[in-house]
């Protein structure tokens, strides 16, 4: 007999499912007056109005598919707001409608800025607004139930994992089981490939991540040889060398005949220069060296994803999701890609990966420790429970002093280190990643000095650096343009939008700082370096000051337009729009390897330096087969998601709200580091539209955030 559903179960999910298709097929760019004269004849005042609302809701050509995703989308919507109770409902609380609605607004303004390059979708008149909110609220809606079933899925998913692992106690003192071994078959009874591929995970789960990976990714290496190089890799190598360079040319050196400045991390200019003198001398080739350098950046990568799979497995995180994990960053190719490229970016993130899960195992253990010295853990299998007075008791009621193992204790401090040191800036995410895991451990005192030893030794060896090495060295450092992006590009649009509002006295003003006549000439939306770049190094405080005085009178006066400068800077990070390119390819790395010129952007190379893509013919092939991949991947509709900035922020945003409502506290330091990262990146010079770097390290760590949702309950015993 077939079930009967109320009013409220069929009405409100198809009311639902309709105003959602409607919202997301709404096309706001509208129709043109000719072909709404043509459609409603000769239309004035709300007639007119409502006849563009009308025109930009789904076509006669579109009904069919429209029809059809509403009725796919019925049965979520059901699932959801079908009952007043909704069990999924109630999972996404709150925190579901925030996101949504943030989701929603980032669907609708970055559609505006990636398609017109200003918000006049939105606020383009009485029809733009009445066709945004249609499409705002669409979004809304389907955001927010998408986001109740996920968090219900990985609520049953988390309950089922805890209940069948807590059917069996180990005993107290005992070393943990591996991470299935409570819920699925002993490895030697497991069939088919993927059973072995898992069992294999458990036995060696360090191991075959490297073997896995170093396989996968072989021919990115062997195809791209000796390494993809861009414009700040001649940068680096230049100062390096003490050869003429851009960047020099633009700071006021500490010693005019070192030219090695702060700009780039000195550590990572180190690493990349010692390589290419080590192939001149070794090999007298400095192919050979950049080579050199591509590899070790290859397997230190690598060794941190494995490592990172490894801290996974100890934290007890089921083979399947970590062969999940595995599987995507080996298949998708901006992971592959990046890991021969020349750049900061990918030993940073290297680096941060193993420190923010070394923070994540840390306040895991500590955690573990401390449910199992409360005696929530259960008695030894088959004895009974020692009597309360009994020696035995005192003895288990006094807590073992907590420790990290020492090599966790060295990846730590290492790994805070190279987080502080191989990228400008990232000190606070040092910070405040050991801060996060201080608070988290506080009723732990053995485990609270771990990061505040880490933090101690970042600080230090950082200060010492930049205020007795660096200057001893004569390295200078960088210029204070790095940190005035967003005032400098709102400026420059300012004076590009406004040019009759700006007088003479106020001209002045911008040109004691920057070059005012060029500004509105190559103000460049998506990057503010072409602005960045006639900043007058010889500015003092003062005329910083008046610069940053009329700057917060210009925003009063004109906001729209500020905030304008300031989303189509950074929309990209949080729109998969189709503006969206890949920058860093062989064409466009031979292309650096052979520049001669010295402008503001980039410095040649080539007179200096004989680097040269790979003649031989198996890198040829190998190049033109992974250059094919990456292109199917950006062509297919939903793994192009994987190449893009938006789908990891968001991940971060789902991940934290989740991990948030249901305090899954091991994540917390992971959470605390991508946030700090990203917030640098919103004030650096490019969006994600033109560069993906600036979010590869969130990218890079998104999968382990994830993965880390599933970690054993802190009640059961540990891995040694």
């Amino acid at each position: 007999m077939s079930k009967k559903y109320s009013a409220r179960e069929l009405l409100l999910p198809g009311a639902l499912a309709a105003l959602c298709a409607l919202g997301v097929f709404t096309d706001l760019a509208g129709a043109s007056s000719q072909e709404i004269r043509s459609l409603f004849g000769s239309v004035h005042g709300a007639a007119y109005v409502v006849a563009k609302v009308l025109c930009s809701l789904p076509s006669r050509d579109e009904a069919l598919v429209t029809v059809l995703f509403a009725a796919l989308l019925f049965a979520p919507l059901r699932a959801v707001h079908g009952v007043s109770d909704s069990s999924a409902r109630r999972a996404g609380g709150r925190a579901a409608w925030v996101v949504a609605a943030l989701f929603a607004a980032a669907m609708l303004f970055g559609r505006s800025f990636d398609e017109v390059g200003s918000s006049a979708y939105v606020t383009g008149g009485v029809a733009e607004a009445l066709r945004s909110a249609i499409f705002f609220l669409g979004w809304l809606v389907l955001a927010h139930a998408g986001i109740c079933l996920l968090f219900s899925w990985l609520d049953r998913v988390r309950g089922s994992v805890a209940a069948a692992r807590g059917s069996v106690a180990p005993a107290r003192g005992s070393v943990a089981p591996a991470a299935d071994a409570q819920s699925t078959p002993a490895p030697s009874s497991r069939r088919g490939i993927c059973a072995r591929i898992l069992a294999a995970l458990d036995r060696h789960p360090f191991a075959v991540p490297v073997a896995v990976l170093a396989a996968a990714w072989l021919p990115v290496l062997i195809g791209y040889a000796p390494a993809l190089f861009m414009w700040d890799t001649n940068t680096q190598i230049l100062q390096w060398f003490g050869l003429p360079n851009h960047i020099s040319e633009s700071v006021a050196l500490i010693d005019p005949a070192v030219l090695l400045t702060q700009h780039h991390p000195p550590l990572h200019t180190a690493m990349v220069g010692l390589c290419v003198q080590a192939g001149m001398a070794l090999f007298g080739n400095e192919n050979a060296g950049i080579f050199l350098y591509a590899l070790l950046q290859w397997a230190l990568d690598i060794a941190a994803i494995a490592w990172a799979l490894r801290l996974l497995a100890l934290m007890g995180v089921r083979s399947r999701v970590r062969l999940v994990v595995l599987a995507f960053i080996a298949l998708v190719p901006a992971f592959s890609n990046y890991s021969v490229i020349v750049t900061k970016d990918v030993s940073f993130a290297a680096v941060l990966l193993v420190f923010a899960m070394e923070l994540a195992y840390l306040v895991w253990r500590a955690r573990a420790c401390a449910g199992r010295s409360d005696g929530q853990q259960g008695e030894p299998a088959g004895e009974m429970p020692a009597p309360a007075s009994s020696p035995a008791r005192a003895a288990a009621s006094c807590p073992p002093p907590f420790a990290l193992p020492p090599h966790h204790v060295t990846l730590l401090l290492l790994s805070a280190l190279g987080t502080a040191l191989l990228r400008s800036g990232m000190l606070v995410t040092v910070a405040l990643a050991c801060l996060v895991a201080l608070v988290l451990v506080r009723r732990q005192p053995g485990a609270r000095r771990y990061p505040a030893v880490a933090l101690m030794v970042a600080v230090l060896v950082s200060l010492a650096l930049s205020n007795v090495v660096y200057p001893a060295l004569g390295i200078s450092p960088s210029s204070k343009r790095e940190v005035l992006s967003i005032p400098f590009q709102q400026v420059a649009r300012f004076m590009r939008d406004h040019p009759g509002s700006v007088s003479a006295e106020e001209f002045r003003t911008v040109d004691a700082v920057l070059d005012a006549n060029e500004l509105a000439a190559i103000y460049t939306p998506s990057k503010s370096d072409p602005v960045k770049a006639t900043f007058r190094e010889d500015a003092t405080p003062e005329d910083l000051a008046r610069f940053m005085r009329l700057w917060a009178q210009w925003f009063a006066e004109e906001p729209g337009c500020f905030l304008e400068a300031l989303a189509e800077n950074y929309y990209g990070y949080f729109y998969a729009g189709r503006a969206m390119g890949w920058i860093y390819t062989p064409a466009s790395s031979a292309e650096v390897m052979a520049s001669t010129k010295i402008d503001w952007f980039s410095s040649g190379i080539a007179p200096y330096f004989d680097f040269a893509p790979a003649a031989n013919p198996v890198s040829r092939v190998l190049s033109g087969a992974c250059e094919g991949y990456r292109l199917l991947f950006q062509s297919i509709p939903f793994t192009t998601l994987t190449m893009q900035a938006a789908l990891y922020d968001w991940v971060l945003a789902l991940a934290t709200a989740y991990a948030a409502t249901r305090r899954v506290r091991p994540l917390a330091p992971v959470l605390a580091a991508a946030w700090v990262v990203l917030a640098v990146a919103l004030v650096g010079p490019c969006n994600a539209t033109t560069y993906f770097r600036y979010a590869y390290p969130v990218a890079l760590l998104v999968p382990f955030m994830c993965a880390l949702l599933f970690t054993r309950s802190n009640k059961e015993a540990i891995d040694a």
